[in-house]
């Protein structure tokens, strides 16, 4: 049943995002193998896009070709990157001698699928390729606008709370932002149960799918912190698949267990202390002691 109600989840996800604009397919994002799990549909695209934390980029760096982790924001059709200005690898992108071409890719795992032939096993995900050209963000205004676009794709809330520190003249000089048009992409994904040869399934091994969920753990406050969890932090949730502890139930749960085995080991003591009384009794009477 959780199983089903996953696949109904992402199926729901994706007819809820399919009323957008359809983009062109072009040689680079035409899927040839298994083309039935292609979309192109850009609320699709930027659904999946919105729940991730990180990218990879891949590009042709000075220094021959780099495939390079990092994290990224997005805003309408652009996708938004960040470095040190004196990155070589992003610079690399904007940089008159260089080649602003690269691919960004993102994926979303949500389950491992288990058949009975090794052959058959798989995985359930969204995945997005993107193919654009870079473009440097110039102007003291436009930079602070991307950086927060950054900020916001990553942690919503935080840019504007009143606490927090915003960035200053240093830091908004020292920072690369980098921004891509999006669009050239295709998002390739599986989301059902696994399939087996009719001579497997009768094989005794378990088959299935093994869900997989992006969860968050409890806050961990750093030494000086006097400041409680702000709202959107409590309510933090980036992404459908995105799992938030419910802390208070959880604490309340484990306050009950560890007083249940508390009672548990008491009784146990007692029964301990009968045993030894019945079994071993005592040689010398307690009224000569």
């Amino acid at each position: 049943d959780f199983i089903s109600a996953e696949f109904k989840l992402n199926a729901t996800v994706l007819a809820m995002a399919s009323d957008g604009e359809e983009l062109e397919v072009t040689k680079r994002t035409k899927i040839m193998r298994m083309s039935e799990r292609a979309h192109y549909n850009k609320k699709e695209i930027y659904a999946v896009l919105d729940e991730c934390f990180v990218c990879h980029v891949a590009l042709n760096g000075k220094k021959g070709l780099v495939c390079m982790p990092t994290a990224f924001g997005r805003d309408g059709d652009y996708i938004y990157l960040h470095g040190k200005s004196n990155n070589g690898v992003l610079r690399s992108l904007v940089d008159e001698d260089g080649d602003p071409s690269c691919s960004i890719c993102v994926t979303v795992l949500d389950g491992l699928v288990i058949a009975k032939s090794v052959f058959h096993c798989s995985m359930n995900y969204r995945s997005v390729i993107i193919f654009g050209e870079a473009e440097k963000v110039d102007g003291k205004e436009e930079k602070l606008r991307a950086m927060k676009i950054f900020s916001e794709s990553t942690l919503p809330g935080r840019w504007d709370d009143p606490g927090s520190r915003q960035p200053n003249e240093e830091e908004i000089t020292s920072t690369l932002m980098i921004r891509v048009h999006v669009h050239e992409a295709v998002l390739k994904q599986r989301a059902k149960q696994c399939g087996d040869d009719p001579e497997d399934e009768g094989r005794p091994a378990w088959a299935g799918v093994y869900p997989l969920h992006l969860q968050m753990d409890h806050p961990e406050p750093v030494g000086y912190n006097k400041d409680p969890l702000p709202p959107y932090l409590v309510s933090y949730n980036k992404g459908r698949s995105f799992r938030q502890v419910d802390w208070a139930a959880r604490n309340k749960g484990l306050s009950e267990g560890v007083a249940f085995w508390k009672w548990v080991v008491l009784m146990l003591f007692f029964l301990f202390c009968n045993f030894l009384i019945i079994n071993y009794p005592l040689k010398t009477p307690l009224s000569q002691w």
